[in-house]
């Protein structure tokens, strides 16, 4: 079995044109494009390789564009063990007239990319990380059997979620 086939998991949904919408999929390297008129779905590939796509994306309303986040996998997993390390991301504009992608913008910033928007102006793109990583290793206990560690993870709170605003 192929692993697209159980791991799907809609987050979000984006209207797109001509009775059709996104599905944005949490970790994940495809889009769900749903097409109402055709009672039809399919998982489409932006281009962006085996990277993991943001899951709340933007359109742009004047050309169609679909503009969305991507990172590698093996970064999310070196930040599952040091929670402070930064994620290589890549922003691209995908053409559905095209079928393809083209990126516009590469740094550094999170992994579990939540939102990316253009303010109405367009003069600004935001993009959201929904990390919610505790800064203190959660142990496998719980908190009756290991008290004083559990205290701590509490006191230390959460990593803080990255936001990248971006002029265009």
């Amino acid at each position: 079995s192929q692993w697209w086939s159980y791991c799907l998991a809609p987050h979000s949904y984006l209207p797109l044109h001509d009775g059709k919408m996104q599905v944005g999929l949490n970790f994940f390297n495809r889009f769900l494009h749903i097409d109402f008129h055709a009672k039809c779905a399919e998982l489409i590939d932006p281009g962006a390789g085996n990277e993991m796509l943001s899951s709340t994306n933007w359109v742009d309303p004047r050309t169609g564009d679909i503009w969305f986040a991507s990172w590698p996998v093996a970064e999310t997993v070196r930040r599952v063990i040091d929670r402070r390390n930064h994620v290589r991301v890549t922003l691209w504009k995908f053409s559905d007239r095209k079928k393809r992608a083209e990126p516009f913008w590469q740094g550094d910033l999170g992994d579990s990319l939540h939102q990316l928007s253009v303010s109405p102006d367009h003069r600004f793109l935001i993009l959201t990380e929904l990390g919610l990583r505790p800064e203190e290793s959660v142990p496998a206990e719980g908190p009756d059997q290991c008290p004083s560690i559990w205290r701590r993870v509490m006191e230390k709170g959460l990593v803080p979620s990255k936001i990248l605003i971006l002029s265009l």
